[in-house]
């Protein structure tokens, strides 16, 4: 249903990560039935990206978990540097083959390394039928809190309370290119280390724009000042900024 770039992984390259629905109208068939029909039932699958153009899914089981996935965002909401990977599933389709019954999954990396499913344990385990999850900073705040849009029930909006200075938010403004420095890939780091790598995107998901500003976690070991670094697409314009301090938003144009 719905896919979205992102640097999972702090790595300066662009994952993709991809939610999969699957409906066959009339009864409500097992996954043994719908495979005898030729009917492909398939996992959200994250691929990483190699660096050389090729992507391969990640080998991870709770990632694999057969949802019937619309809407994800990969951002990070708890500002440890560390993506996160929301998901927006439809938990009232019936589908006896899919685990959407436990709400909305969220994938973290507690430990910097293995992904783990902790949606409940941060109190957004959502069960509706979720079509859209916009992660935007509504209270402006400096974390991005979630809206989540259903239907057949209430829109609902959780309120992020990170409330910490461990973030950064980029805003790219093009001159010769594009006004909304739509294309445009940002960078933060802390001397000769990537804390992040984001790039300025008009759509992701399903249903839904991306906000035009990127948002940064720095980790829990903040510098004093940051680097940030922003080349405009199409023109391939580099403007660097020294110096930022946490908890800043920062305007960065093209003519700089």
């Amino acid at each position: 249903m719905g896919c979205i770039f992102a640097d999972t992984l702090n790595r300066g390259r662009l994952d993709l990560f991809v939610s999969t629905d699957s409906w066959l109208s009339g009864a409500n068939y097992t996954e043994p039935e719908l495979l005898k029909q030729g009917h492909t039932v398939e996992p959200n699958i994250l691929y990483l990206n190699d660096g050389a153009g090729r992507y391969a899914p990640v080998a991870a089981p709770v990632l694999a978990l057969k949802t019937l996935g619309h809407d994800m965002i990969a951002e990070d909401l708890d500002h440890d540097g560390l993506i996160d990977l929301y998901v927006g599933v439809d938990a009232e389709s019936g589908n006896k083959w899919a685990t959407s019954k436990g709400g909305n999954p969220l994938y973290t990396r507690p430990d910097g390394k293995t992904w783990v499913e902790q949606a409940a344990d941060w109190g957004i385990k959502q069960e509706a039928n979720c079509v859209c999850v916009p992660a935007v900073d509504f209270d402006n705040d400096g974390d991005l809190d979630l809206l989540l849009v259903n239907f057949y029930s209430n829109v609902v909006l959780y309120r992020n309370e990170t409330n910490n200075k461990q973030w950064l938010r980029v805003k790219a403004v093009g001159t010769k290119s594009n006004p909304d420095g739509i294309g445009a890939k940002g960078r933060v780091c802390a001397g000769d280390r990537l804390v992040g790598f984001r790039q300025v995107q008009s759509g992701a998901g399903y249903g839904r724009s991306s906000p035009l500003e990127v948002h940064f976690g720095l980790g829990k070991s903040v510098a004093a000042g940051y680097r940030v670094e922003v080349l405009f697409g199409g023109t391939n314009v580099r403007v660097v900024r020294e110096g930022v301090e946490p908890g800043r938003r920062v305007v960065v144009r093209e003519t700089e």
